[in-house]
């Protein structure tokens, strides 16, 4: 159970162990879900609101936070990585393009023998 770090340490495969080996043939009640989920799956989490950990990413516990975390669920977007929509790739990204592309080219010139 959580102990109130924001990084937990849990064995590699430990989530994996603790679920049973086949789902359930008939659906549970909603506390056993939740029962499982705060026995196995908060155990293995790192906390990324917590206030004590200084992460990269910004807080969205606070109202407009948790707003915003509703707003991109209805959307489901699938943006974790940036590479799974090439727009958001794109955004993300942009500011490191120039460079990138300065960098290749003098590259590529230095490789065709320009």
């Amino acid at each position: 159970m959580w102990n109130g770090t924001p990084c937990l340490r849990v064995e590699p495969g430990w989530i994996q162990s603790s679920l049973p080996a086949a789902a359930p043939e008939v659906g549970e009640p909603m506390d056993a879900i939740i029962r499982d989920f705060q026995r196995v799956l908060v155990p293995g989490l790192t906390h990324w609101n917590h206030p004590g950990f200084l992460g990269y990413f910004a807080r969205s516990g606070s109202g407009p936070g948790v707003l915003a975390e509703l707003l991109t669920a209805a959307l489901n977007q699938q943006a974790m990585l940036g590479h799974s929509q090439i727009s958001l790739t794109l955004n993300t990204y942009a500011h490191v393009l120039p460079s990138l592309q300065r960098d290749a080219s003098v590259k590529m010139n230095a490789i065709l023998g320009g």
